[in-house]
């Protein structure tokens, strides 16, 4: 059904008439002008007014046009969806062959449909069309088939994936000192020894990331999985930083020695059951230690 069934224009000279209302702006001057220099001639039907008035309401460049926004014409959603775009530029334009047509169409085409139509040389944009819709759709659905056998298949890969990671960190992590130093472990990682401090929250969250537990310092497990008690481990910093001397008051070398392992007083070098008298004759060594230093002449 066209529009003069739809509003019931049945008369055709009627039909003529409602097609000369609608003509505006540059269009209506051009059916005066024509209907000036051939006043003899009577529209009879929409086809007469259709064959005689065509080729003046044709743009010359719109071939140029049309070409163009074909170029410019991109596939951004569904192969139906980009169809449909061309076909509405292309409209009832005829003068453009079906070689250059499908030229024109893989501009904005996917790589995987260009691909088909490279491979298969359609010889009109009708088989074209169907070529890259049969094929679209056996791609898609491989595509939706393989997603789901990933999906399937996901909770056994995360899990062959943990038991992986387990066995790396118990090769990577060895534990060599628990009691290297204070809140201190020291450990063998790749060969190479490496003291890690758990007092501080990125040394924790480093072991916790390799699984490796910061209470008993075992690889292998984390601390809510540790079986052992928990180890209570001193914060309180026993190095001697905490003498406040100037760097003009002695050289470098002698500060590097204060603080080296040798004046920690660690769990080792101390008496199992200290006396307050113990614990300040080793702070009064350290102490005159210094004083020696600071009046040495250089």
């Amino acid at each position: 059904m066209n529009l003069f069934d739809a509003f019931a224009i049945l008369d055709l000279k009627r039909q003529v008439a409602n097609l000369k209302l609608q003509l505006r702006g540059t269009a209506e001057t051009t059916l005066e002008s024509y209907v000036i220099k051939n006043s003899n001639q009577d529209f009879t039907s929409p086809k007469d007014f259709y064959d005689s008035l065509a080729a003046l309401f044709i743009d010359p460049s719109f071939p140029q046009v049309l070409r163009r926004k074909l170029q410019q014409l991109k596939q951004v959603g569904s192969l139906a969806d980009y169809i449909s775009a061309e076909a509405n530029l292309i409209g009832d334009f005829k003068g453009i062959s079906d070689k250059e047509r499908i030229y024109l169409f893989k501009y904005g085409l996917e790589n995987r449909y260009v691909n088909i139509l490279n491979l298969r040389n359609p010889g009109t944009f009708i088989e074209a069309i169907a070529l890259i819709s049969s094929h679209g759709t056996a791609i898609d659905m491989r595509i939706a088939q393989n997603n789901v056998k990933d999906s399937m298949s996901m909770d056994i890969d995360f899990v062959n994936n943990i038991e992986t990671k387990k066995n790396d960190n118990k090769n990577e992590f060895i534990l060599i000192d628990n009691s290297y130093d204070i809140n201190t472990f020291l450990y063998n990682i790749k060969g190479m020894e490496i003291p890690i401090n758990v007092a501080t929250t990125s040394g924790k969250s480093y072991l916790n990331k390799n699984l490796v537990c910061w209470n008993c310092g075992t690889p292998g497990h984390r601390l809510f999985e540790c079986t052992k008690s928990q180890i209570k481990k001193s914060s309180t910093n026993t190095t001697t930083d905490y003498l406040d001397i100037p760097d003009s008051e002695f050289d470098l070398d002698f500060k590097n020695i204060l603080n080296s392992k040798n004046y920690h007083l660690t769990p080792s070098n101390l008496p199992l059951n200290p006396s307050n008298s113990q614990l300040t004759s080793n702070f009064n060594d350290i102490k005159n230690e210094i004083n020696k230093k600071k009046n040495r002449k250089y």
